[in-house]
């Protein structure tokens, strides 16, 4: 229960935060790279491709988030039924 209470929770919280932050991070830097795309049929065809680096970014940064989140729940649902049975 210490360990939840004084780090468990803390760390997945954390961890949370920092992927998220990288997830924004790296989206900032796609769509400065899309903005630089010249406006000609290459530019075009390297735009597009980034897009779909984008999509597939914002998908797999999701599917994470997702896992952290369940992580940190169940965390903080074994912190509470800990202190349930030891007021």
């Amino acid at each position: 229960m210490n360990f939840l209470r004084n780090q468990g929770v803390r760390d997945a919280n954390t961890n949370l935060n920092i992927h998220n932050n990288d997830c924004r991070i790296k989206m900032e830097q796609l769509e400065n790279k899309k903005r630089h795309a010249n406006n000609n049929l290459a530019g075009a065809t390297w735009e597009q491709s980034i897009s779909a680096e984008m999509q597939a970014h914002a998908t797999l940064c999701d599917m994470r988030q997702r896992e952290l989140l369940a992580h940190r729940d169940r965390l903080e649902q074994e912190l509470r039924e800990l202190q349930a049975e030891n007021p």
